[in-house]
């Protein structure tokens, strides 16, 4: 592709796509950057979309990639490119070429082409997380800049699981100071008290990041969410359909479970189960996005529908419907002979579901909170198909067999002795060591 033979490039693109993994980051820039070749600019976006998305780093190639891709789009009418645009890079471009800040502040489409090229070319065939380069003498080197404004906020509010609410919001004040002019750690920090159901806080920040940089997409997002937890719905729609406006009528993921939880409010049933399915389809992982469509299949009372998504939601987020129902004081797993919830009793637990997580409507950290206060995370990991989990019980046996000294591993098959402990097919396993008779750990 550096040598301009695009052709040649999509083949060997096509047998490098591994298979669909979702659970596995696999970013990928040679097919954006084709598309960027080849002038398929909207195709571009979305790949580069998808690869900083799966990206377990900053992907600074992406960025400038997605840098090369506005300045295309702006050639009729060239306008410099604002500092939003290469936030995420500028520590790199410098890095590279320490005698470029004037370009680069100065943003002129013409000159920041060629650096950005020249940048493309100093990292070799290097798209990933690690960025590198050679040098003169040719020694790889990799880069000092580890990150940029919208990676390292995005880690930052990704801290609550570890330092909770006051240490997460300590690293993001940390990082708006970092990066002054970044609207988006603003923005992150907003989504923080979204999260924490803090909506004052919250709005002041999303009307903020707007007003730094006026397409921050997920500013508008979240006043969406905001609005909906003030119990305005329909100004929510109203601030969503402005944010999409400014975007130039793009939607990204995240509108989609906020208008759609706006239009089941209003009672715009059709609308509201488009929009949440489609957040679903993008991010299966969103549970608030599974609970508004159990409460809308609860709305129209359809009791299957609302067992099947209820079943979604056991295997992926147990945890909070545990802690819902049990504020509902209602059995939602019965045992043998205690009856199953009804349908109001499914609904009153979804409902108080999605009070618990507050403005939290995330596909991949989901908090919420108990009657008392407490802060909680819920997994909300796939269930397994049975190929996957008998991969995975085979994988936790040979574990167990070789942590009591039973070698070598055995073959699918095999007959074999366990002298120190019985186990179970199902993985459950009894000490039989003299003078311990104790169950299962």
């Amino acid at each position: 592709m550096r040598r301009g033979d695009l052709e040649g490039a999509r083949e060997p693109l096509a047998r490098a796509r591994p298979p669909a993994r979702p659970t596995i980051p696999r970013p990928r820039c040679g097919a954006p950057e084709l598309a960027l070749r080849e002038r398929d600019l909207p195709e571009a976006h979305a790949l580069l979309n998808h690869a900083v998305a799966r990206a377990g780093g900053s992907l600074f190639v992406a960025w400038i990639l997605r840098a090369l891709v506005v300045i295309a789009e702006t050639e009729a009418e060239p306008t410099p490119l604002g500092h939003n645009v290469l936030e995420e890079i500028r520590d790199v471009l410098l890095e590279l070429f320490p005698d470029a800040a004037e370009v680069v502040d100065a943003g002129a489409p013409g000159p920041l082409r060629a650096l950005l090229e020249d940048a493309l070319r100093r990292l070799g065939g290097n798209r990933a997380t690690a960025a590198t380069t050679v040098d003169a003498r040719g020694v790889l080197h990799r880069l000092r800049t580890r990150t940029g404004a919208r990676y390292s906020s995005r880690m930052a509010l990704k801290t609550l699981v570890s330092l909770g609410p006051g240490g997460a919001l300590r690293r993001l004040d940390a990082a708006c100071e970092r990066y002054p002019r970044s609207a988006l750690a603003v923005c992150h920090r907003g989504e923080l008290h979204l999260w924490m159901g803090d909506l004052e806080r919250a709005r002041a920040d999303f009307e903020r990041s707007i007003a730094m940089v006026r397409g921050t997409r997920f500013a508008y997002i979240g006043l969406t969410g905001v609005d909906i937890l003030e119990g305005a719905p329909a100004r929510a729609l109203e601030t969503s359909a402005r944010g999409v406006a400014v975007m130039r009528g793009t939607e990204g993921p995240a509108v989609y479970v906020y208008r759609g939880e706006a239009l089941r409010l209003l009672g715009r049933r059709e609308e509201a189960r488009r929009d949440l399915v489609r957040a679903i389809q993008h991010h299966p992982t969103r549970i608030g996005a599974w609970i508004n469509l159990g409460l809308l299949a609860a709305d129209e009372g359809d009791a299957e529908a609302l067992r099947r998504v209820f079943a979604q939601l056991s295997a992926r987020a147990h945890g909070l419907l545990s802690d819902a129902a049990r504020e509902r004081d209602v059995t939602i797993w019965p045992g043998d002979h205690v009856p199953g919830p009804d349908g109001d009793a499914l609904r009153g637990v979804l409902a108080r579901a999605l009070e618990m997580m507050r403005g939290n409507r995330s596909s991949s950290t989901h908090t919420y909170f108990t009657r008392g206060g407490a802060l909680r995370f819920t997994d909300s990991s796939p269930p397994c198909d049975a190929e996957v989990l008998a991969r995975d019980l085979a994988q936790a046996r040979a574990i167990l067999l070789r942590s009591i000294g039973v070698a070598p591993t055995p073959r699918r098959g095999d007959a074999l002795v366990v002298p120190h402990a019985l186990v179970d097919d199902d993985l459950r396993w009894r000490p039989a060591l003299a003078g311990d008779r104790g169950g299962a750990p």
